[in-house]
């Protein structure tokens, strides 16, 4: 399973939870799990970007160009026919004849992507009966088989998409907002604040609404609400919660002047504006306080809130803590889009002492405590 360089530990506690997974080991963006049976179930993971059926592993994939070759030679040795019928099989469709593939390398080379990936196609279509489709032609919109190739150190991991699409990719999301939030991160937050029968999520800077459907998606019995004071975005994410039949509502408001209620939402999820693709407007520029005060007042005394926060809108943690009241639970870097935005969850100072508990019993704590990187590598499962 792929997913969102620093939500590798989200997506471990998704993956046991709902699942039954048994995670194996983690790597760069990559979980390694096990299943008693391999179901189209695992499809519906919010927190995953791609899950791919391992085909397996290539070493001593060295820096030089000699790796090519290496590569090549050790692809056509794997059971690359057996690993695309157990696919089609769970699919109950052959699809298309064509194939594609892509590679992933962490780390500089004396080589490309671009080279590996024309040295190992010709391999996979040998090996399987099926034609290689170039990236950046037509063809590839139409291929359903998708062979991906991560190489991490000296080991390249080869792996076939279970799906037709990657996962991230939501059939709900046709139309999109300026700035939208990855889905897989929404769900994440989401997870990250909590949810539980009964409470009241609220997203101030909806966008496209990805926050609240992807919420509702993973608790169906919350009330999800999101605003935005474009009221084009808040078109978009009505059509877009429509197209998800989700129950998500969507208002259109100024983030500083909500009419939410005081102290009626119980989990505050959100992605604020950080004036790069989305810059603030309304009261967020003539009285930027006002919506830091706004947040804190609509969260309930038991409520949590869990943010994104970036550029214009890193302040809002401490804000929120050196004047609002609030509390720093959980703070952590995610590689997102060539940026590296912080993940904050904050309690009110009244909450008490509450541990961060995702399903699967993985307590964020106790990961900080037993992991110095910011990106553990092995996780207390």
């Amino acid at each position: 399973m792929r997913c969102t360089r620093g939500l590798e530990w989200v997506a471990a506690a998704e993956l046991t939870a709902r699942f039954g997974a048994r995670i194996d080991e983690v790597r760069h963006r990559t979980l390694l799990c096990s299943v008693t049976a391999l179901r189209a179930e695992l499809l519906e993971s919010r927190v995953a970007d791609d899950i791919l059926l391992y085909c397996g592993e290539v070493v001593d994939v060295v820096h030089q160009r000699t790796a090519i070759g290496t590569l090549a030679e050790a692809v056509a040795e794997l059971p690359l026919r057996t690993v695309l019928e157990t696919v089609m099989k769970l699919r109950g469709a052959r699809g298309s004849d064509t194939f594609d593939v892509v590679v992933s390398i962490l780390g500089r080379r004396n080589y490309s992507r671009m080279d590996l990936e024309a040295a190992v196609g010709p391999v996979i279509a040998a090996r399987t009966g099926m034609h290689q489709v170039e990236h950046g032609t037509e063809a590839i919109v139409t291929s359903e088989v998708s062979w991906r190739i991560h190489i991490e150190n000296d080991i390249a991991l080869v792996m076939l998409r279970i799906g037709r699409t990657p996962t991230h990719r939501r059939g709900y999301k046709t139309e999109s907002s300026l700035g939208s939030l990855h889905a897989p991160v929404a769900a994440a937050l989401s997870l990250l604040a909590g949810l539980a029968p009964g409470e009241m999520l609220f997203d101030p800077f909806t966008g496209s609404g990805t926050i609240p459907i992807e919420a509702n998606a993973l608790e169906p019995r919350i009330c999800a609400i999101g605003s935005d004071i474009d009221r084009k975005n808040v078109l978009i994410a009505c059509r877009n919660a429509h197209r998800a039949q989700s129950a998500a509502g969507f208002i259109i408001a100024d983030a500083a002047c909500t009419p939410v209620r005081r102290r009626s939402v119980t989990r505050l999820v959100s992605n604020p504006p950080w004036a790069q693709a989305v810059h603030p407007i309304g009261r967020l520029i003539t009285h930027p306080d006002d919506m830091t005060k706004k947040l804190a007042e609509l969260l309930a005394a038991d409520g949590r809130m869990a943010l994104l926060v970036s550029g214009n809108s890193s302040r809002l943690p401490t804000q929120l803590q050196s004047r609002h009241g609030m509390r720093l639970i959980h703070s952590q870097k995610l590689s997102l889009f060539g940026q590296w935005p912080d993940l904050v969850v904050l309690d009110p100072q009244g909450a008490g002492v509450r541990p961060l508990v995702l399903p699967g019993s993985l307590w964020a704590a106790d990961i900080a405590a037993s992991h110095q990187e910011v990106f553990p590598r092995q996780l207390p499962l």
